[in-house]
């Protein structure tokens, strides 16, 4: 678990760089250059961000490239049952990182034993 945490970790890192690394490409590039490579590129980051074309938030907002100010939307994906967001992976897996299992376990079957027992002598 704490291997995957920390690979988890360094994949939302990257993932913040990489976003930035478009966010400025997107805001910075020039499209009367006609660069293919950077279009497309700005184009699938924008498709993929779920972000409306920068032309389109530049003529909205009247401002120019230095001063425009983007909105990330989220997407709100649905999840299966007993699936964790990435919010309830923060806050609660370090918790169940510390967690004693073995004393867990332990607890569970004196629990069922006395349980059990209780049963029995109910039944008699």
């Amino acid at each position: 678990m704490k291997s995957l945490q920390r690979e988890h970790e360094k994949i939302l890192e990257n993932e913040k760089k990489l976003s930035e690394i478009l966010d400025t490409l997107r805001r910075g590039y020039n499209p009367n250059y006609q660069d293919m490579a950077v279009l497309e590129a700005v184009r699938g980051w924008e498709e993929h961000a779920g972000l409306p074309h920068i032309n389109e938030v530049r003529k909205e907002d009247g401002t120019t490239e230095e001063g425009s100010k983007e909105v990330e939307e989220t997407r709100e994906e649905s999840l299966e049952e007993g699936v964790w967001d990435a919010d309830k992976l923060k806050n609660q897996l370090e918790g169940l990182l510390h967690t004693d299992y073995t004393q867990l376990l332990l607890e569970h079957d004196e629990y069922t034993r006395s349980a059990e027992g209780s049963e029995e002598s109910s039944s008699k």
